[in-house]
């Protein structure tokens, strides 16, 4: 296995942001070119479909965080028996 000399010198950090930089950029080309998602005035309900549904997995994630949280932190004041 070939190793990038370039990639070797980035921290662990850096080599995260490049990841999570890379991976928006291909999220918004699967967007763009595969799901046909513009600014055209014909795509308006899609875009809007698409935000509803993120906007739905966001409070899912939020909420089963809240809850998980809650719980530990609840929990945490049971003694052993």
């Amino acid at each position: 296995m070939v190793r990038c000399a370039r990639l070797q010198q980035l921290s662990a950090i850096g080599r995260t942001s490049v990841s999570i930089v890379l991976g928006f950029a291909q999220i918004g080309a699967h967007l763009v070119f595969f799901l046909h998602l513009g600014g055209g005035p014909d795509h308006t309900n899609n875009i809007l479909a698409l935000a509803f549904g993120v906007l739905i997995v966001f409070l899912v994630i939020a909420g089963s965080c809240w809850i998980t949280a809650n719980l530990a932190s609840n929990m945490a004041d049971l003694p052993i028996h």
